[in-house]
Order: C-alpha cells, then sequence, then structure tokens
C-alpha cells in the first residue's frame, strides 16, 4: 500500500473510531452502575452500545451471565469491525496486535482444564471469535487434561513453546509457567511479523515495545511480593518477555536480583514511568501488596498511548487505543456486575473500577 493510500486509510479508521470514543460510558456512568442491582444494569446496558447483545441474550440467561454474555459478544464485535475499516499491511498488523483474543481464550481453557471446570462452564467463559478459537475449538473440548489439550495443538505456533515449558512431567502443579510461555510467545509474535512491513510499522513497534516493559515490570512486582526469591528459585528467562523498550532481558535480571523489595521500587523510579513507584511505593511496602502501583501501571500505559494518538492522528495509535479503552469499559462493566453478585457495596465497587 502506498503511504498516500495509508494516510487515507488511518484518516477514514481514526475518524469512524473518535465517533465510537463518543458513545462510550463514562466515569458518571460507572458511579450510576454502581448503585443499581444486577437487572438494572443489564437495562441500562440495553440503552446502550451493548443493546443488540443484551437483547439477543435475554432471551435465554439473565443477571451476571447476561451482562459477561453481552460484554464478551459485543469485545468480539468490536474487534471484528475495527479490522474491517484496515486493509492490506495496516489490517495485517492489527491482527496480530488482535490476536490476544485467542491468547486469553487459549489461557482460559488451560486453566479450566487444570482445575477440572466442567467444559461448559469453560465454554462459556471463552470470548467469541476469531480463526484460531474456532478452528481449535472442538479439539479443545475433548481434551480431558493439559497434556491432552497440549497434542490438540500440535501444528501451531504454541506447540513447541508449551510442551519445553510443561516439561516430561505430566503431573503439572501450576499453570502459571505455561501462561508466561504463551505470552511471550504471543509478543515475539507480534514483533517477528512485522519486522519487514515498512515504515508505517514504528509507531506500532514502540507501542508494543512499551507494553512489553510495563507486562515485565507487573511480572517483578507481583514475583516481588508473592515470594521470597532468595528462597523460592523462579527463572528471570522464563518469567519475563524479552523486547522492551528501556528494559532489555539484562536490566530485568539485575532488577530481579534485588532482594530489598525498598531498593527494587528506588531503582525502577529512574524509568518513564518511575512517578507511579514513587507516589504508590510507601503504600505498597506498608501493607505488602503491590496491587495499586500495578493499577495506576495499566493506567499509565493506556494515557501515555493516548498521548502518542492525540500526537500522532494519523495512524494505528488512535485505533489501539480505542481498542485499549473498549477492554477497559468491558473489564469494568464485568467487575460491577461480579460485585453485585457477591454483594459489595456500592463504593466498594466504585473503588475497584478503574479509569
Amino acid at each position: 500500500m502506498s503511504n498516500g493510500a495509508s494516510l487515507h486509510n488511518y484518516a477514514y479508521a481514526c475518524t469512524r473510531v473518535r465517533a465510537k470514543k463518543t458513545r462510550m460510558l463514562k466515569d458518571d456512568d460507572y458511579m450510576r452502575l454502581a448503585s443499581m442491582d444486577l437487572d438494572s444494569v443489564a437495562r441500562y446496558m440495553g440503552e446502550s452500545e451493548y443493546r443488540e447483545e443484551i437483547a439477543e441474550l435475554a432471551r435465554d440467561i439473565s443477571g451476571v451471565n447476561l451482562i459477561e454474555g453481552a460484554t464478551d459478544m459485543n469485545l468480539a464485535s468490536t474487534y471484528l469491525n475495527v479490522m474491517k475499516l484496515f486493509n492490506g499491511n495496516d489490517r495485517a498488523m492489527l491482527g496480530y496486535y488482535l490476536n490476544e483474543l485467542e491468547l486469553h481464550n487459549l489461557k482460559t481453557i488451560i486453566r479450566g482444564k487444570f482445575r477440572n471446570v466442567d467444559n461448559d462452564d469453560i465454554m462459556s467463559n471463552l470470548i467469541p471469535g476469531g480463526d484460531f478459537t474456532g478452528r481449535y475449538l472442538n479439539l479443545w473440548k475433548a481434551a480431558s487434561d493439559i497434556p491432552e489439550l497440549l497434542r490438540a495443538l500440535e501444528g501451531t505456533r504454541y506447540h513447541k513453546d508449551l510442551t519445553l515449558a510443561i516439561g516430561p512431567d505430566p503431573y503439572i502443579k501450576s499453570t502459571a509457567s505455561i501462561e508466561d510461555t504463551l505470552d511471550k510467545r504471543y509478543y515475539a509474535h507480534v514483533l517477528d511479523s512485522i519486522r519487514d512491513m515498512g515504515s508505517g510499522t514504528k509507531l506500532f513497534r514502540s507501542f508494543i515495545k512499551r507494553e512489553i516493559d510495563i507486562r515485565n515490570v507487573i511480572t517483578l512486582l507481583r514475583v516481588k511480593f508473592a515470594f521470597d526469591t532468595e528462597k523460592v528459585e523462579l527463572s528471570p528467562d522464563l518469567i519475563f518477555i524479552p523486547g522492551g523498550q528501556e528494559l532489555d532481558v539484562d536490566v530485568l535480571k539485575r532488577l530481579y536480583a534485588i532482594t530489598n523489595r525498598r531498593q527494587l521500587l528506588s531503582d525502577l523510579e529512574k524509568y518513564s514511568f518511575g512517578y507511579i513507584i514513587s507516589e504508590k511505593s510507601g503504600e505498597a511496602l506498608e501493607v505488602d501488596r503491590p496491587t495499586d502501583i500495578i493499577t495506576s501501571l495499566e493506567a499509565h500505559h493506556r494515557k501515555s498511548t493516548g498521548s502518542f494518538a492525540t500526537r500522532n492522528p494519523l495512524s494505528i495509535l488512535p485505533v489501539i487505543h480505542y481498542l485499549m479503552l473498549k477492554k477497559n469499559e468491558v473489564f469494568n462493566l464485568r467487575l460491577i456486575a461480579r460485585g453485585k453478585e457477591r454483594g459489595l457495596s456500592p463504593d466498594k465497587i466504585r473503588e475497584l473500577i478503574i479509569t
């Protein structure tokens, strides 16, 4: 595709995306939803961009299942509709990023098989859509455990890496290493696939590398706050994703080797996201949990992507930013529904909502 054609494609796509953004739920909507019961939340959604999904599913299900089913269908539809705005390399590039849909589904199935969850329950938590899921769904359903699931993945790009992650021992004690392997394969595939797509990928590649940095810092914090890494041996080569912009694997290994949490947080303040670490480190050390830091890092990534998108309006970044906001909207709606189901107070739900 010529540069002029690509810019015209971006102009059209970004105009459509700006219109979609105006119809997204606002912070005030979440505050109101937190005070409603489940039926009222579903009715509210039925008057929004989720109206088609609510109308289709409400004949058969209700409550949390209705809200989660509607958000999953809407998210899959959003991905498909956004893909249709592009063609050529731009469409392929976006498609590689949106393969996270298959990643979500594969992780969901692995967790379910590991915990011996009923097949129908596992399948109800998959996000519909995507050729990969469609091709392998029946094989996944037929697998009785993770080794059988692995055999069902023969011929896919995940098979070799998962075989190495699981190893020869059929008794799998945790899915953590398997999920780490899937994440590494996903990001490696994205970066490798866009390597020869030309200059138009520069901004997208930078975005992916920043996202890898955030994912690795979150992994580092979770590991350091969950384990005494002097006593629990975890290989940095297995848990970190290569390809970050600021934090390469050698830097991550150095940070991982720091045993004092206060010193680790102090070292992390040197990077572009360091102001978040500085603001939240005291509370994290006091409560012995990095939850607020992690939530703030994810919000920082969305906001910084939005800033880059504003400065580069004729690029793929405004579309990526919209999809990030859409995923966060779906997360919040599901959080509200689950919170209602579990009897959380409106104030507690508001506290958990991510804006």
